[in-house]
């Protein structure tokens, strides 16, 4: 396990962390792959509307020691939107 994964934080200047936004997506399954292969771990920042048409790949990428966020349900343009409608009610 990195390192940066283990500690939620870098020990020095050459080690960095990963992170994926607006997942998750069909391509993942081979990313999740090539992670295993080479011992790379990452967080994943999903969007709560997908998340329900890829179950399993979350499933897996919590089991294989990947860290998961929640990135907004729906992933609306929150700069465009008015403060009242960003906040959850």
């Amino acid at each position: 396990m990195s390192p940066c994964h283990r500690y939620n934080s870098c020990p020095d200047e050459l080690n960095g962390g990963l992170t994926y936004d607006d997942g998750p997506a069909y391509f993942r399954a081979n990313l999740l792959q090539y992670f295993d292969q080479h011992d790379l771990h990452t967080t994943f920042f999903v969007i709560g509307s997908r998340a329900i048409s890829y179950p399993s790949l979350l499933q897996t990428e919590y089991m294989n020691q990947h860290q998961i966020g929640v990135h907004t349900w729906s992933h609306p343009y929150l700069t465009r939107c008015q403060t009242k409608k960003s906040l959850p009610s």
